[in-house]
Parts: C-alpha cells; structure tokens; sequence
C-alpha cells in the first residue's frame, strides 16, 4: 500500500504566524489593562482628596450656620483649605440672618512636567 506524505510545511507556518499574534496581542492587553489600572487609581486618590476637601467646606458652613443660630455674627467669613496640592477657597457674605456663599473655589496648581526634552536645540 502506497502512503503519501504529509506536507506540514505551509501548516507549520500558519500556526507559528497565528501564535506570534496571539502573543503580541496579549503582551498588548496586559499592557492596557495595566495602565488602566494605573489611571484609575490616579483618578481614585484625586477624587478622594477633592472629596475630603468638600467635606472641610460643609464644616466650615455647619459651623457658620451654628454661629448664625445662636445669635451671634460670623467670625471668620473666609476659609482656605489645602490638601496635596488642591485649594478649597470657601468665602462667605453675611446678610442679616443668614449667609450667602460668595465664593466656593476648587482648583489645583497647575506644574508642567517637563520631563521629555525632545529637542535640545541648536
């Protein structure tokens, strides 16, 4: 009986072509996944201090109501709280009886990184 052989050659090639894919394409994800991660950690802890810095606001505006309750004027009507690198400016107007919230300012200093020097120069 005449075997004929079998020719691996075009199917070896297939299959090492489709493992260099999957290989490139999974080192790919694990590396987005990753930065994933890393940004949304970045993101957490950002919304966690701005988070912290609200809630030294709303104290500051429990305590002028409590001042404003007891009879008494406000004695401080401008408050500034700091916390990594992020400023709460909370300043408050007295009408009267009450309080109007005149300014309520969130922001954070701005620093350019200037860690890439592409171009040296001439």
């Amino acid at each position: 009986m005449k075997q004929t052989p079998i020719k691996l050659g075009p199917l070896a090639l297939l299959l090492t072509v489709v493992c260099i894919c999957l290989v490139t394409l999974s080192i790919l994800n694990f590396t987005t996944s990753r930065a994933d991660d890393s940004m949304s950690r970045r993101y957490a802890d950002t919304v966690t201090v701005r988070q912290q810095l609200t809630a030294e606001g709303e104290r500051f505006l429990y305590e002028a109501d409590q001042q404003l309750a007891e009879g008494g004027t406000l004695t401080t009507t401008e408050q500034t709280f700091e916390q990594d690198g992020y400023t709460l400016t909370v300043r408050l107007t007295q009408t009267g009886d009450t309080y109007e919230i005149a300014q309520w300012r969130l922001e954070k200093q701005w620093e350019e990184k200037n860690e890439m020097d592409l171009w040296p120069g001439l």
